[in-house]
């Protein structure tokens, strides 16, 4: 059981793991739209209460559904705050980001 509830991450804690994926903004939005881009019907948004939870699994899988035809990269977790930039920076970028995907890091 302990294995599935490691696959719930908060939303704020989701952004950090994956700062690649979608910023905290984008993220919210993408929840708020949940009914009509897809990801309630995936089940990768899960609401107790005002709490809001999100499945990495199910989440991946949606994502993945939306690049039909295009090759995947690989999503790695971002580094811990321990080995965050000494500038302060909170974006980071990973052997997946390629110059010029329209990231101004």
């Amino acid at each position: 059981m302990s294995d599935a509830l490691d696959d719930l991450l908060r939303v704020k804690a989701f952004v950090r793991r994956y700062p690649e994926l979608a910023t905290e903004s984008a993220m919210r939005w993408q929840i708020h739209n949940a009914a009509s881009n897809g990801l309630h019907e995936h089940g990768a948004i899960i609401k107790i209460g005002r709490a809001v939870y999100i499945h990495r699994g199910r989440y991946l899988d949606w994502l993945l559904s939306h690049t039909k035809g295009e090759p995947h990269r690989t999503v790695t977790p971002a580094a811990s705050a321990d080995t965050a930039p000494a500038n302060g920076s909170s974006r980071r970028v990973t052997a997946a980001s390629q110059p010029g995907d329209g990231e101004n890091g």
